[in-house]
């Protein structure tokens, strides 16, 4: 139900509805079990929606805690807490480590998924955007030329993610001065 209201702009009753189901999981399942976690990180991306970047971090933080935990440093969805987490950084301004947060989960995402899962073009768009606001390089070209292509492979090249890759490659290329 929190998903539903948060999908329908409801942030207010989407953050009510998590933080009532964190409180069940906890009470019922232990405050350190994969339940809580990924509720927290429904939560972590509610609070992203809505800008409040360190609820946002404070919830992300004890969600990474849990799942590395239980699941180990080079689980999925370790990955996928450690891509929130880069954005939450980005927001931030706090380059470095949101760098750092994103190379990690390109990097597990790679090793669980291989190298031309769409979760790996998600993951080097999330580096790219996060490198393009501290200075252009060629690495942000090449990442995102290798997210267009994984995503024109695995999902066809009508996908609304085609679309958002071709997007963000012609931002760079119009950075960069390559208008033909």
């Amino acid at each position: 139900l929190a998903l539903v209201r948060s999908l329908s702009g409801a942030y207010a009753e989407a953050r009510a509805l998590q933080a009532r189901a964190i409180a069940i999981y906890e009470e019922t399942l232990g405050p350190d079990h994969l339940f809580v976690a990924t509720t927290l990180q429904s939560l972590t991306h509610t609070h992203l929606n809505v800008g409040a970047f360190s609820e946002a971090l404070a919830v992300n933080g004890r969600a990474l805690a849990i799942r590395e935990a239980t699941l180990g440093p080079d689980h999925i969805d370790v990955a996928n807490t450690l891509s929130s987490r880069a954005v939450i950084f980005r927001n931030l301004g706090k380059f470095d480590e949101a760098l750092g947060l994103a190379r990690r989960s390109l990097a597990t995402n790679e090793q669980v998924l291989g190298p031309d899962h769409p979760n790996v073009a998600v993951a080097l768009t999330n580096l790219a955007n996060i490198q393009l606001q501290i200075q252009m390089n060629d690495d942000v070209q090449a990442w995102q030329e290798r997210a267009l292509a994984i995503r024109e492979q695995a999902l066809g090249p009508e996908h609304p993610d085609v679309a958002a890759s071709l997007s963000n490659l012609g931002g760079i290329y119009m950075q960069t001065d390559q208008f033909a």
